[in-house]
């Protein structure tokens, strides 16, 4: 997976405003209005947000985990540069045998993420694209719960994340996919993360 440059990130966004501004191409293609403020928003190469038909099936594990692990990476040094003076200090997590930042703090309420895909054909409307995304974006935590009485040496080994969602429940996310058309070999996964609703039921 290579990592897309400054300038494919904001041609990319660019391209995304554009399109968006415009009508729907397609009488049938869905537009969700973000919900609360805009905090974050990521550019990704299309096979950093596979659907769920390619993403896992025929992969090994380790082949998997270094997908994640690219695409955190990725994420990571998109959040990092918008984050501003004045905001509290990100934090930092391992990942693999480098480090990442992460958000300050996770997002309270029910955050609401966007995800769009653009590309030459539409995928299903279960294709769930967005899966390796949302997850690099919720915080970090043990690869597994402890069961009761186990013993355990040493400190949990941890799934790495940066910290902006709590946890990708339906109560505690509102997550919307959609598609909008793009050249063929110019594909892109925009994911956008607002701030939602204040207040949520667990």
């Amino acid at each position: 997976m290579t990592p897309l440059t400054r300038t494919q990130v904001a041609e990319f966004l660019a391209f995304a405003d554009a399109t968006l501004a415009a009508p729907p191409a397609k009488p049938w293609i869905e537009r969700w209005p973000g919900r609360g403020r805009l905090v974050l928003r990521f550019a990704l190469p299309l096979e950093m947000a596979p659907t769920a038909n390619v993403g896992v099936r025929h992969r090994a594990v380790w082949a998997l985990a270094k997908d994640r692990s690219s695409c955190l990476a990725t994420m990571a040094g998109q959040m990092a540069s918008q984050w501003t003076r004045g905001m509290a200090p990100m934090g930092w997590c391992a990942n693999g045998r480098g480090m990442i930042p992460t958000w300050p703090a996770p997002l309270t309420g029910r955050p609401m993420v966007r995800a769009i895909r653009f590309s030459s054909v539409a995928p299903d409307g279960t294709a769930g694209f967005s899966k390796l995304p949302v997850d690099c974006l919720r915080v970090p935590r043990p690869v597994r719960k402890r069961r009761a009485g186990e013993l355990v040496f040493g400190a949990p080994k941890m799934v790495p994340g940066l910290g902006v969602l709590l946890d990708d429940r339906p109560a505690l996310l509102e997550l919307r996919e959609s598609w909008e058309p793009a050249p063929r070999g110019e594909g892109f996964a925009m994911i956008e993360v607002f701030t939602g609703t204040e207040e949520c039921s667990v």
